[in-house]
């Protein structure tokens, strides 16, 4: 390997669940690691040419476009890209070749590196080992440690269900003994579904909870930090705005209270203590209905009367029109 993201425990469920020994090589080897220095090189001269928004050399010259603004594909999309170039490099026609072997001429195996991979397989390799599709994208998959709460088994703010938590009522204990860990396996580019690890090459699903489902849905994990910093990030933006807000709304019914105590003062005591008393206030209150509805049908009735005010220019006029209507009002005033 290029000594890079292996050089971690990944690399330890590699070789138990797996079978393959990992090996790294030292820093400042590129001899050792030829194909790995140069594939990525040669893969993005080769699509670089293609792809809309690719970053050419003059980009930071004076006058050269900005060719970040032609971009147009995403992640998904640039992905199916990237795998057929990749196909495209193993069914092509080696032009360059080395000298093969008798046994390839003789089969009559033609210099394309996937009909060369396949007959490797078949006469050189023996009889490589099969697995499930799935239990390989687990044994390939990140490692973490979840809670198990009241809500659901909880990764980064999500949270998942499985049939032994249902059938064993794990949430209904968390609820009442408090949450415990959990080993899982999950991959960062799809976060609808983890893994329980049960325990060594034994898993079980665990989906999205209902209440979780709506969230971030088919996002990957980067996606779903950087929307939850978004988000968190525009509560601080907005947060003295919302003080302010409840800051003028206390100072308003602080006023309202204030101007209230003011009036009830000018009561004459006796009229205070007839209105106190729970007939008065249901008598009080009627009274005091049937006045705002009477100050409401006084205030609609005089706005009925009052006339609108139109007025007899039309509103649209040629020029002529209006040196007309222009002459007529000033007779009109004479």
């Amino acid at each position: 390997m290029d000594n890079g993201e292996l050089i971690s425990k990944a690399s330890n469920v590699i070789n138990s669940e797996l079978g393959i020994t990992v090996k790294n090589e030292p820093a400042w080897r590129p001899d050792l690691k030829g194909i790995v220095e140069s594939r990525f090189h040669l893969l993005n001269i080769s699509t670089k040419a293609a792809l809309p928004g690719a970053v050419l050399p003059d980009f930071a010259q004076r006058g050269a476009p900005d060719y970040r603004l032609d971009a147009k594909l995403t992640l998904t999309e640039f992905t199916q890209i990237v795998i057929h170039f990749i196909l495209n490099h193993n069914g092509r026609l080696l032009e360059r070749h080395p000298q093969p072997l008798p046994d390839v001429l003789a089969d009559h195996v033609p210099p394309i590196p996937l009909e060369l991979w396949k007959w490797g397989i078949h006469n050189r390799s023996g009889s490589l080992r099969k697995m499930e599709p799935e239990a390989l994208r687990v044994a390939l998959a990140q490692r973490d440690r979840a809670q198990v709460t009241a809500k659901g088994i909880k990764f980064h703010n999500l949270y998942y269900q499985c049939e032994t938590a249902e059938a064993e009522n794990w949430f209904s204990k968390a609820r009442i003994k408090g949450g415990w860990k959990v080993e899982i396996a999950y991959h960062p580019r799809d976060m609808e579904k983890v893994y329980w690890l049960k325990g060594p090459q034994e898993y079980e699903d665990c989906v999205r909870t209902i209440d979780s489902i709506m969230l971030y849905p088919g996002e990957s994990l980067e996606e779903i930090l950087w929307l939850r910093g978004r988000q968190m990030a525009q509560k601080a933006a907005y947060s003295d705005v919302s003080l302010q807000s409840e800051v003028d709304s206390s100072r308003a019914v602080d006023e309202i209270i204030q101007r209230a105590g003011q009036a009830a003062k000018t009561i004459p005591l006796e009229a205070a203590r007839m209105k106190a008393k729970p007939r008065e206030i249901r008598k009080n209150r009627k009274v005091e209905a049937e006045k705002l509805r009477a100050e409401k049908r006084t205030g609609r009735a005089e706005l009925s009367k009052a006339p609108p005010e139109v007025s007899s220019k039309p509103r649209s006029m040629s020029g002529l029109d209006a040196q007309f209507w222009q002459f007529a009002e000033e007779e009109e005033d004479d």
